[in-house]
């Protein structure tokens, strides 16, 4: 069982389908004037909330942040079934991982070296990983008002194309 939370993340995300929230979604686009920053994710939380509808978090196992293995190693299992690479993925090469993150991913090398492995069929099993350390922590390379700068920008950018 998951916790209830008041917003969420949509990078993984199970919906029970059905005709009556598709409509919903669709018929929500028009009324839906807030910051698109987060696209799918933006909206869908929207609309939960204004139509007083729940929703249950998945076990942290199941949407393993990349980030968690570095900032918070005593949260990470033998037991986590999906790892979510937000920014930086370990299929991008070094052009893209500069365009597309807001921090340095090198601290993540070893998740990338993971997934790498796994994917090329080349790893040993059982997996092994070697967390991080708390002497090893850093801070993201951008403040949260630089990273909100940003989306600001590319929200207006966004604004101009659609005119």
């Amino acid at each position: 069982g998951g916790k209830l939370s008041s917003s969420f993340n949509t990078g993984l995300l199970v919906i029970e389908p059905s005709i009556e929230f598709f409509e919903l979604i669709l018929n929500s686009f028009e009324q839906f004037e807030d910051d698109w920053s987060w696209a799918d994710q933006s909206l869908l939380n929207w609309i939960l909330e204004k139509y007083g509808m729940g929703w249950k978090e998945l076990p942290i196992k199941y949407n393993m942040m990349k980030r968690v293995f570095y900032h918070r190693p005593d949260l990470w299992t033998n037991d986590t079934k999906i790892i979510h690479f937000a920014g930086g993925k370990p299929w991008d090469n070094a052009e893209q991982l500069q365009a597309r993150e807001f921090e340095d991913n090198e601290k993540y090398n070893p998740i990338f070296k993971l997934w790498r492995s796994i994917y090329n069929n080349t790893c040993d099993w059982p997996l092994k990983m070697v967390l991080p350390t708390k002497e090893r922590l850093t801070e993201f390379t951008v403040t949260q008002e630089e990273r909100l700068a940003r989306i600001a920008k590319e929200n207006k950018r966004r604004r101009r194309r659609k005119k």
